[in-house]
């Protein structure tokens, strides 16, 4: 017992130390990170998706990246429901996904954009608000069967997508009846008889998965961290170590600390509890993609693959000029002058309070 305490009031001692670090930007080191889509996903609930997805895409090149929804529903299919809560303290829903994912196979880009725009329309939602749009086709009847009236269920889907899509998080595009019900007429043959999950996997993903099985992928290793009774230092030092060789980072964390909110922090526990205070917690997965140290603190900058504004207004942005392509840090007033002219790539927040309210981190490294 006393050596437990010594232990525990080391490792609380141990993050008094240290407020640098590595001075670094994988948007500026390099184009890997810009190349990569960053993308609106809604509230479909794959960040963890989007995030590997990222990784991954980072490691390869532009013409061989692999995609988000790809691998959140081989990773859905492949387990059981069961396995979407954490059920061990040594939890990685990030590395089972790529296990998954990696002993799987991706699709032939081809063939999987050819079948998508054949269900989409040539409309100009993004791939995400078509998946947004996907959801809740196969959730407005509660029933694995969709049946009605093609038009009154295209009109309880848009009143029901409109409903979904908060303000803040809203898509580019707006939702209309004429696409809503064109969309529609599109899926609605296909999807008679089949749950979402069988859709993708028996009419959408088929064809291009039959046709490619991703070797290169048998090149990368999925390494992961810091989910047990790792000091915060410990985490720190690795993390400077790893962005220092120039590698993105997912880090598993609560939602609530990039809203600003608090989150509650297990000093005694792993920290991989955080994730079952769901509520409180949000579980959440994002991109850090760089640190620097800024007013004698070290500052992550974080990509996400939710929503792209300011929470906090003394924070600043990581931006880009649309039509220059110059990257550079962006306060919100200049943002809310100039925003139909600059991107967010990502947000400053301060190191300690992400490690903090972290409970998963992984990378990964070619063989």
């Amino acid at each position: 017992m006393l050596l437990f305490i010594f232990v525990l009031l080391f490792s609380i001692s141990s993050d008094l130390f240290s407020s640098e670090c590595v001075d670094v930007n994988l948007y500026t080191t390099s184009d890997k990170l810009s190349s990569i889509e960053l993308v609106q996903q809604g509230e479909m609930g794959t960040c963890y998706a989007h995030t590997l997805s990222n990784l991954i895409n980072y490691e390869l090149p532009k013409a061989d990246h692999v995609f988000a929804y790809d691998i959140a529903f081989t990773h859905k299919n492949f387990r059981d429901r069961l396995h979407w809560s954490p059920r061990s303290l040594n939890y990685s829903l990030q590395s089972m996904a790529w296990k998954d994912f990696k002993r799987i196979g991706s699709c032939d880009q081809e063939l999987y954009e050819r079948s998508m725009n054949s269900y989409r329309q040539n409309l100009r939602y993004s791939d995400d608000q078509f998946f947004f749009f996907l959801k809740y086709f196969f959730k407005i009847n509660k029933k694995k069967r969709i049946s009605g009236d093609v038009e009154s269920l295209s009109i309880q889907l848009l009143e029901k997508l409109i409903k979904k899509t908060r303000a803040k998080y809203a898509f580019a595009v707006s939702w209309t009846i004429k696409d809503v019900l064109a969309l529609t007429e599109s899926v609605h043959p296909t999807a008679k008889d089949k749950s979402m999950f069988e859709w993708f996997e028996k009419v959408l993903f088929k064809n291009c998965r039959e046709v490619r099985k991703r070797d290169d992928l048998k090149q990368l290793r999925y390494h992961k961290f810091g989910r047990l009774f790792k000091s915060k230092n410990k985490i720190r030092n690795k993390i400077d170590r790893i962005l220092s060789e120039e590698k993105a980072i997912s880090i598993g964390l609560c939602a609530s600390t990039l809203e600003n909110l608090g989150s509650q922090n297990f000093v005694t526990l792993p920290r991989v509890l955080k994730s079952f205070k769901k509520k409180k917690c949000r579980p959440h997965y994002v991109i850090l993609a760089g640190s620097r140290t800024r007013k004698n603190k070290c500052e992550y900058l974080i990509r996400n693959s939710y929503t792209h504004y300011f929470v906090d207004h003394s924070m600043p942005c990581f931006c880009e000029n649309k039509k220059t392509g110059e990257k550079k840090d962006c306060g919100y007033d200049e943002f809310s002058k100039k925003k139909e002219n600059l991107k967010i790539l990502g947000c400053w927040y301060g190191r300690d309070k992400v490690i903090k309210n972290s409970y998963d981190f992984g990378y990964l490294e070619k063989k």
